[in-house]
């Protein structure tokens, strides 16, 4: 992972930089993680699911399933004490700014799929619904009394899903409808948290379709271009 420039004054409460979003994705590709860690987009989709949830998710619990989305058992292999103190700041520094950003105001949260498409909205929306598998009978309830406010993530966030959409072509729509429907769930378990610690997923998180190129590979349409910077992007809004 290429060094940040020194700046005594970053703390944990200061948002990344352009420059450090491309370097943690860039470490969550590396040897030895790239074929089980999320990427930064589904990074933060998962992160906004803690963050807007129904109690306190400890970082001892979820970071282990950024470096690994099927079991949270890989870990990663740093160079040095140093970069384990770099990245693991990074991750943290972003945590802490989505949840600065939705309790300042979740209406105008502007998640990564609205800067660059090469953070796919898919990766995102899957994301989060991993996300919810901490204090998962909770949210179970949540999404069988309020289902439009998790039909975005299940259509974006799923194979299945994302199926329905291509066939409707109301993809946009349904990127539109993200935001507002976080700020409606972040709104309705504030009003109720407890402030307990989140439990343990109690089954296995959200499985990369083997059918789908990864993200780093060379894109099967023959451009010499990564997935995620040529078909992988979806055009307009899909990935």
């Amino acid at each position: 992972m290429a060094k940040q420039p020194d700046n005594p004054r970053v703390g944990l409460d200061t948002d990344l930089s352009e420059q450090e979003i491309n370097a943690l994705d860039d470490f969550l590709a590396s040897p030895g993680l790239e074929d089980t860690a999320m990427d930064v987009a589904m990074m933060e989709g998962f992160m906004a699911a803690l963050v807007v949830g129904p109690g306190l998710v400890m970082p001892s619990e979820w970071l282990p399933w950024v470096w690994d989305i099927e079991d949270g058992q890989v870990s990663p292999r740093f160079e040095t004490a140093e970069e384990a103190a770099e990245v693991t700041s990074l991750v943290m520094r972003h945590y802490n700014s989505l949840a600065r950003q939705f309790m300042e105001n979740a209406e105008d949260f502007e998640p990564l799929f609205y800067f660059d498409q090469a953070w796919g909205v898919a990766e995102w929306c899957a994301g989060f619904l991993l996300g919810t598998l901490f204090e998962e009978e909770r949210w179970s309830e949540l999404m069988e009394s309020e289902p439009d406010w998790f039909a975005p993530f299940m259509l974006l966030g799923t194979d299945e899903g994302l199926e329905v959409v291509e066939k409707e072509g109301d993809g946009e729509h349904w990127v539109l409808a993200i935001v507002p429907a976080l700020a409606d769930i972040h709104a309705y378990w504030l009003a109720r948290r407890s402030g307990g610690a989140g439990r343990q997923p109690t089954r296995k998180p959200f499985v990369r379709d083997a059918t789908v190129p990864d993200r780093n590979d060379p894109c099967p349409c023959g451009s010499g271009k990564k997935y995620k910077k040529c078909c992988g992007d979806g055009g307009a809004v899909l990935h």
